[in-house]
Parts: C-alpha cells; sequence; structure tokens
C-alpha cells in the first residue's frame, strides 16, 4: 500500500526473513519536534458519558480521560446514564459505549434512547465490542456510531475522539 520493495526468504524448518525497503532521506528534511510539545498533549477538555457494565472498566475509563482534560460521566446501563444526565448541567460532547450490557441490552439500542433524551440525534457515540460478528457490525454502521474493537488502546480511542470532536466543531 505504501509502494516500497518487500521481500521475504523462507527455510523450511529454520525460519524466514523478511525485507522492507524504504527511502533514505536526509536529516535535514526531518522536521524537528519540541520535546516538551510532545509530552503535554492536547486538551480534549471535553464531556464524556461512558457506559459499561463493568465497574473497573469504567473506572479505568475514567482514569484514561480525567488526563486528557475531560469531564467524565460513567454508568453502568441506560437507566443509570439517563439518571446521571438528569442530575448533570452542562451537554455531553461525545458517548462511549460498550456494545454488550447488562440484561441483553445493547449499546447500540442505549445510546440512541440517550441521544433522543437528550435531543441530540447527531451526538458522537463510539461503541466499543469485542464482537467481530457481521450482523453486529452492521448495527453499529446503520446506527452512524463509530466502532473500535477490544482491545482498544488509549492511541486509538483518544485519536477518534479528537477527530469526532473536531468534526462537530471544537477547537483544540
Amino acid at each position: 500500500l505504501l509502494g516500497h520493495k518487500l521481500s521475504f526468504q523462507s527455510e523450511r524448518g529454520r525460519g524466514s526473513t523478511f525485507t522492507l525497503e524504504v527511502e533514505a532521506t536526509d536529516i535535514c528534511d526531518v522536521e524537528i519536534f519540541n520535546e516538551a510539545a510532545l509530552q503535554m498533549p492536547i486538551m480534549l477538555d471535553a464531556s464524556v458519558l461512558v457506559i459499561d457494565d463493568e465497574r473497573a472498566i469504567l473506572e479505568g475509563m475514567e482514569k484514561m480521560l480525567k488526563p486528557w482534560g475531560c469531564e467524565v460521566l460513567l454508568a453502568e446501563s441506560e437507566d443509570d446514564a439517563l439518571i446521571q444526565l438528569q442530575q448533570y448541567s452542562g451537554d455531553i460532547d461525545i458517548m462511549i459505549v460498550d456494545y454488550r450490557l447488562r440484561d441483553e441490552r445493547l449499546g447500540t439500542d442505549a445510546a440512541a434512547a440517550i441521544c433522543q433524551a437528550v435531543s441530540d440525534l447527531h451526538l458522537p457515540v463510539i461503541i466499543v465490542t469485542g464482537d467481530t460478528g457481521p450482523d453486529q457490525l452492521i448495527k453499529v454502521q446503520q446506527a452512524g456510531y463509530h466502532l473500535l474493537h477490544k482491545p482498544v488502546t488509549a492511541v486509538r480511542i483518544r485519536t477518534l475522539m479528537q477527530n469526532l470532536l473536531r468534526l462537530s466543531g471544537k477547537e483544540f
């Protein structure tokens, strides 16, 4: 896909050697980054509703999101999320929902109900799942939500969040 030459040699019982050739560049052409800027990530400054039926996941998400400048609301179910939102005075910028919730409730259905309740049908929603079945993937796509497969890395979720927030008009 990148147009680089890829070759390999393999000998049964001995192993394989893979070679990827990339074009060299002059060090003067490489942009020098301020090391401090690399260590200071852009603050997302967003309100995030996280719904997952596992308490440990919720706590982990909160520990990850808060240093990014996020205000985090945690809910173990759709009903819990609706209660949290009634008590919350601000707007939600993004929602992160596990695909499989308790009582055979789907995250897509919970997200749709919450978007309806807050009168924001364009609220960015990220569905996180370990499912790989085509039926589940189609349901998420049809709902217009964004999908991340477990295990989700912090880099992947932050990148998606940042892009969704930009698309919704947030400046960084």
